[in-house]
């Protein structure tokens, strides 16, 4: 139980520290009368922001074995979110946080294991649980190349419950909850200069979210009290990793379904 308490504590000290400039002025999504276009577009929005990440170039951890923990926050811009949530009668929702604890494992070969998450906790009005796997290769071990090449795939599972009222004469008080499972693969490309390994990376991504409605009959423009939609886009990512010694910093920014998506990480590498 200890242990629990300590690493619901770690992650939620993570999100607020890493997502500060995010979290700071969000507010609760709210959302009334979708339509599937409305829906799938607010479902581009979180997924950009929860996009799986690990904040790295294409290189593995090393030749042999190598081992990384640490943390990782960011977001991502929400327009169509931010547009609907006010239509609704919410705050204005520019962006969206997200955080994670980090950990990946390199073996012989070129193979790297990558793994997030973060337990359910709640920041701005919304609750949030994430889990991802990653396996990323860097092939380019096996060839004597003047850069470090990679592929990865990855899968994340997410969930998001937030509430409010919706709708007129009388609004009523309505909770959501979002099942939001992503996979998709990306090529990366990296250059270790000295202390630093400036990359770029570019892929596909598909997500297949599934809301669930408690409340008010209006917030889809059926009527109906649940809906499952399913949405692909594109990733662009560059960025770079500063190795200080055992410390790892590292930044990116790029476009996940052609929304803006930062990211940064804080970790120890052995």
């Amino acid at each position: 139980m200890k242990k629990f308490k300590y690493t619901r504590f770690l992650a939620v000290l993570t999100f607020c520290v890493l997502s500060f400039p995010l979290t700071a002025t969000a507010s609760s999504p709210l959302f009334y009368n979708l339509t599937t276009d409305d829906y799938k577009g607010a479902l581009k929005d979180i997924s950009s922001a929860w996009s799986y990440t690990s904040v790295s170039g294409a290189s593995s951890l090393g030749h042999i074995f190598g081992f990384e923990l640490g943390v990782i926050g960011g977001g991502a811009d929400t327009p169509k979110v931010n547009s609907l949530s006010q239509s609704a009668g919410a705050g204005s929702i520019a962006q969206l946080p997200s955080a994670a604890l980090f950990g990946a494992i390199t073996v012989p070969y070129g193979l790297t294991v990558e793994a997030e998450g973060i337990p359910d906790t709640t920041v701005a009005g919304v609750s949030a649980q994430s889990e991802s796997l990653a396996l990323k290769w860097t092939f380019s071990q096996m060839l004597n190349l003047p850069v470090d090449l990679s592929v990865k795939a990855f899968g994340t599972w997410d969930e998001f419950k937030f509430a409010g009222n919706v709708g007129t004469s009388p609004s009523v008080y309505t909770t959501f909850d979002l099942n939001d499972d992503m996979s998709g693969a990306v090529f990366e490309v990296s250059k270790k200069l000295l202390f630093f390994e400036p990359y770029a990376k570019a892929g596909i991504i598909q997500a297949s979210g599934k809301m669930d409605i408690t409340g008010s009959t209006q917030v889809f423009s059926t009527g109906v009290m649940s809906d499952t939609e399913n949405v692909t886009g594109n990733i662009l990512m560059v960025g770079a990793d500063f190795n200080l010694g055992i410390l790892r910093l590292g930044a990116e920014v790029g476009s996940v379904f052609n929304d803006t998506r930062a990211a940064a990480k804080i970790s120890l590498y052995f």
